[in-house]
């Protein structure tokens, strides 16, 4: 006895990035990663005031950086994959975006970049070396070339759109359903009889 297929209740499908795109957008997905990660890293130096920051507290803190489905990857949801002709830029947005294709695509070459640089990042992190600077000699490899162009064939992605804002605690409040005063009367009346 099945049920009616397509109501619901069964699993999101799980969406995935395109690691063929990854190419064209790797070296501004390693630029990216390594400026969050000096900016992460400088959050997490500011916030110990009683220990000091090691190479390997350092190197926790960036490993989960392009992991998009985590709190410290959620930098990656304001990135945008923009198409103008046969080339891709990343754009970043004011605003975070539903994680879809093109996040997740970005997710990818930010794990790929992260993979190459892992632990001359951390180092550099620990050594506080300028954030620029560190930036251009992290990303040599993947920025040595230019990217190659996209396919003729290849179509542009979906718009960036909006991540829905979630409700604050008051708003839940509000959203609640209200019990009716007059059922509270009629209880007090049957109990006074």
């Amino acid at each position: 006895m099945g049920g009616m297929g397509g109501t619901g209740g069964g699993e999101k499908e799980k969406i995935e990035g395109v690691s063929i795109d990854v190419p064209f957008i790797q070296c501004a997905a390693c630029k990216a990663l390594v400026k969050r990660a000096f900016f992460v890293t400088k959050q997490k130096r500011a916030a110990l005031t009683k220990v000091k920051l090691t190479e390997e507290m350092i190197l926790s803190n960036i490993s989960s950086l392009c992991l998009d489905e985590t709190l410290d990857g959620e930098w990656i949801h304001s990135y945008d994959m923009v198409e103008d002709g046969r080339t891709i830029t990343l754009k970043r947005m004011g605003y975070a975006g539903v994680c879809a294709v093109e996040c997740k695509t970005v997710a990818l070459a930010c794990q790929s970049a992260l993979d190459d640089i892992e632990s001359d990042l951390a180092t550099s992190l620990y050594s506080q070396h300028d954030p620029k600077e560190a930036q251009t000699a992290l990303c040599a490899s993947q920025c040595s070339k230019p990217p190659p162009p996209t396919p003729e064939s290849r179509l542009n992605g979906p718009l960036f759109e909006e991540k829905p804002k979630e409700p604050t605690a008051e708003q839940l409040a509000a959203m609640k359903p209200k019990r009716k005063k007059g059922k509270k009367k009629k209880a007090k009346a049957k109990e006074e009889l």
